[in-house]
């Protein structure tokens, strides 16, 4: 996967969006898979700075035409 998104946000913010991942079909019907991704933001809006940091990881499927991403915010220390 390579999915790049542009998100305007309620209060008419920019948020730039890349999505890089796997999707692995599944054998019994080609047209399903599962997918692994990970996705990282760019903004200048100072209200959303914080995204700047944010490396996230998403789980989900691909179930005919629709795909649904759950994507989990998994934080580290930085510590060894």
């Amino acid at each position: 996967l390579d999915v790049r998104v542009l998100i305007q946000t309620e209060d008419e913010q920019i948020i730039y969006q890349k999505i890089n991942g796997r999707a692995v079909r599944d054998e019994d019907n080609p047209s399903n898979s599962t997918i692994q991704s990970g996705s990282t933001y760019e903004t200048s809006s100072g209200k959303y700075q914080y995204l700047n940091k944010k490396v996230v990881t998403g789980l989900g499927r691909k179930t005919g035409n629709k795909i649904k991403i759950m994507y989990y915010d998994v934080q580290g220390t930085g510590e060894d």
